[in-house]
């Protein structure tokens, strides 16, 4: 039942209502479709922490003073222009 309600989450986006029946229809048939989606805002908050926390594919943003040119200004290979 679970694994229905997370392919649900997946497709909400792009399939309609209708094809949501039918394929509850198809994987449960002898139980009735949910009115809302249980799962659907724990999958939301885990996704948006993953996002907010640092980990291997998302960090924090730090910030860094931009670094300053004059020094190099005209300088090209250790000639002046």
């Amino acid at each position: 039942m679970r694994q229905i309600l997370r392919l649900g989450h997946s497709v909400a986006r792009y399939a309609t209502r209708q094809d949501i029946r039918r394929g509850w229809a198809l994987l449960a048939p002898h139980s009735q479709m949910p009115t809302a989606n249980d799962i659907s805002p724990t999958i939301w908050r885990k996704s948006l922490a993953r996002i907010r926390g640092g980990n291997a594919y998302f960090g924090k943003v730090k910030t860094i003073e931009p670094r300053r040119h004059e020094d190099t200004k005209g300088d090209v290979g250790g000639r002046v222009l």
